[in-house]
C-alpha cells in the first residue's frame, strides 16, 4: 500500500537529540545498568597510576581519561559482542549507547588499548568481584558443575609457523646480520634527530624479529623438557640411568687410582697389583658402552618425535584441532554453575583437555572459598566433565583432590546413548571399571546428561554473543586476560537476566 505523502527528511535540523543525555536511552537499557553495577563494584585497582608513555607528542599533565568510565565501556562493548579497540572508538562517535558512557568524552582507541593492555590483573580480580555479585544475588548454583574446553582462534595465521629447524636456521643467519643492522641503527638514529623518527627502524624490527626466533626455540626446548612424550620418557630414564652408572663407577675408580698414585709418589709400596687408569678399565669401557647405546637411542627417538612448530606471529599459540579442523589458538577451560555462571575460566596452549582438570578444580575451589570469605558460602556438589579429561589422575580423589565427579570414559555419542555400557570402554584399571559403573547407572546417566546443558551453551554465548571466536590480542598471559573480560560480561548478563532488570537485549 503506497502512502498519500511522507514525512520530511529534515538533515539540516538543528537538533535530534533531546538535550539532556539522560534522555537519549530507556531508562532499562543496558548501559544504565553496567553504569550501576561497575558503581557498586570496588574499582580502586583501576585507578593506581598508570605508567605513562612518554612520546615526542606527549603533553605533561594532561588529564586522563576516568577508569570507571573506560571499564564500562569495555563491559559493554564485550556485552554486544565488539573487542576491536578501533572499533569500539568509531562506535563513541556514531553509537548513542556508546555516546552515553563515554559522556561524549570519545577516547581514542590507543587509550582503550593499552587501557585494556596495563589492568589485565585488574580485570582478573574484577570477575571474582561479579562473581561475588551474583552469590549475594543467590546465584552460583554448585550442586552440579560442568567443565568443558573450546578452541579460541590467536591472532596469527598458520602460515606464519615455522618449523624447528627453520627457526635454527633463521636465528643462525640473524646473528650474522647483528654488525649490518648495527650500522642500520646508526641511520636510523640520525634520521630521527633530522625528524623522521616516527617510523620504527628496520634494525629495530629485525632485533625483535630476532628475539622473537629466540623465544620461539626457547619455547620448543621448555616444551620438551616439560611435556615429554611417553617414548622420549622411557629413552630419556634409560639415558640417566645410564649416565648415573657410569658417573658413579669413573668417580669410584679415579678416586682408587690418584690415592694410588700419591701413595706411589711418597715411595710408599702398593700391596696388590697396581690399578689401571680409569680409561683403560674395562668395567668401566662396558659402562662406556651401554652410555653411548642409550646416547645414540635417545638421538633416534628424537628423530621419529613429531616435528615441532612454532608461530612467529603469536609464540605462544599452538595448532589445535577442532570439529572443523585445525586452527592456531589457544584451548580456553571453563567451569560453569548449574545456573551457567562461569565459576572460573583459564586459558592454556596446551591441545588436549586431560592434564587441565586439576588446575581447574583447583581454580574452582580458590573462588568459591573466596565467596566462602565473603559471607557466601558454597559446596560443589559433584563435577562433571567429557572423556577428554579421562584419566586415572583425574578420577582418583586420592591423586587429584576436590569434590565427587563423574567423569566419562567412553565418547559423549556413546555415553549418551540410552545404552552406555556398549560404548567402546578401552579401559581396564579398576578406577575406570568403577567410574564405567557409575555411569551405568540411571542416576550417573541424569547427572551426566546435565552437563551438556549446563556448560557448552556458555561456551556457544562466548564464542557467538561476546563475540570471541578470535582473539584480538597476542600472547597466553594477553589473551586469558581477555577471556577474563569476556567472561566477566557473560556473568553481568546472567545477573541482569537474574534479576529481570534487562529488558533491551544484548546482542551485536
Amino acid at each position: 500500500m503506497v502512502a498519500k505523502s511522507y514525512r520530511p527528511v529534515v538533515r539540516d535540523q538543528q537538533f535530534l537529540l533531546a538535550p539532556d543525555m539522560r534522555e537519549w536511552l530507556e531508562a532499562d537499557h543496558l548501559v544504565w545498568q553496567l553504569l550501576d553495577i561497575v558503581a557498586e563494584l570496588d574499582t580502586s585497582e583501576f585507578h593506581r597510576r598508570s605508567s605513562r608513555r612518554r612520546t615526542v607528542n606527549s603533553v605533561a599533565g594532561q588529564r586522563g581519561y576516568d577508569p570507571d568510565m573506560l571499564v564500562t565501556l569495555l563491559l559493554y562493548a564485550y556485552c554486544v559482542g565488539l573487542r576491536s579497540s578501533r572499533a569500539i572508538e568509531k562506535a563513541c562517535r556514531t553509537d548513542i549507547a556508546y555516546r552515553v558512557v563515554c559522556a561524549n568524552d570519545i577516547p581514542d582507541h590507543t587509550v582503550i588499548a593499552r587501557f585494556r593492555a596495563e589492568y589485565e590483573e585488574a580485570f582478573t580480580a574484577l570477575f571474582s568481584r561479579v562473581l561475588g555479585l551474583c552469590a549475594r544475588a543467590g546465584m552460583v548454583k554448585v550442586g552440579v558443575v560442568a567443565l568443558d574446553g573450546t578452541k579460541i582462534a590467536a591472532n596469527a595465521s598458520m602460515a606464519a609457523n615455522r618449523t624447528e629447524a627453520t627457526l635454527r636456521r633463521m636465528a643462525e643467519q640473524a646473528a650474522g646480520d647483528i654488525v649490518a643492522e648495527a650500522k642500520a641503527t646508526d641511520e636510523a638514529e640520525d634520521r630521527a634527530a633530522d625528524g623522521d623518527g616516527d617510523r620504527t627502524p628496520e634494525s629495530m624490527r629485525g632485533a625483535r624479529r630476532r628475539e622473537t626466533i629466540r623465544e620461539a626455540l626457547a619455547s620448543i626446548e621448555a616444551e620438551r623438557a616439560e611435556r615429554p612424550s611417553k617414548e622420549m620418557r622411557y629413552s630419556q630414564r634409560r639415558l640417566d640411568a645410564a649416565q648415573r652408572a657410569y658417573d658413579q663407577l669413573h668417580e669410584k675408580l679415579t678416586t682408587g687410582w690418584k690415592a694410588e698414585q700419591a701413595l706411589l709418589a711418597e715411595g710408599g709400596k702398593l700391596s696388590g697389583r697396581p690399578r689401571s687408569a680409569p680409561r683403560d678399565n674395562k668395567q668401566i669401557q662396558v659402562f662406556a658402552t651401554r652410555l653411548e647405546t642409550a646416547k645414540a637411542a635417545m638421538a633416534a627417538k628424537l628423530a621419529k618425535e613429531p616435528v615441532k612448530k612454532r608461530n612467529l606471529t603469536d609464540v605462544e599459540s599452538r595448532i589445535m584441532k577442532t570439529r572443523k579442523g585445525f586452527i592456531q589458538g589457544y584451548n580456553a577451560q571453563l567451569f560453569v554453575s548449574e545456573d551457567h555462571v562461569i565459576i572460573a575460566c583459564e586459558l592454556t596452549d596446551e591441545p588436549a583437555d586431560t592434564h587441565q582438570f586439576a588446575p581447574m578444580i583447583n581454580a574452582c575451589t580458590t573462588e568459591l572459598d573466596t565467596l566462602a570469605a565473603a559471607g557466601h558460602p558454597r559446596t560443589t556438589g559433584i563435577a562433571t566433565a567429557d572423556n577428554g579429561y579421562c584419566s586415572a589422575a583425574n578420577i582418583d580423589p586420592e591423586t587429584t583432590p576436590g569434590p565427587d565427579r563423574l567423569i566419562a570414559v567412553v565418547k559423549d555419542r556413546h555415553q549418551r546413548s540410552d545404552n552406555p555400557g556398549n560404548g567402546p570402554c578401552t579401559y581396564t584399571k579398576p578406577v575406570f571399571t568403577t567410574m564405567a559403573e557409575r555411569l551405568k547407572t540411571p542416576a550417573g546417566q541424569a547427572i551426566y546428561r546435565r552437563r551438556g546443558a549446563i556448560v557448552e551453551p556458555v561456551n556457544g554465548h562466548i564464542k557467538d554473543r561476546r563475540g570471541l571466536s578470535r582473539f584480538s590480542r597476542r600472547g597466553l598471559k594477553a589473551c586469558a586476560a581477555e577471556l577474563k573480560l569476556a567472561a566477566t560480561a557473560t556473568n553481568i548478563l546472567r545477573y541482569l537476566t537474574h534479576n529481570s532488570t534487562q529488558t533491551v537485549p544484548a546482542t551485536a
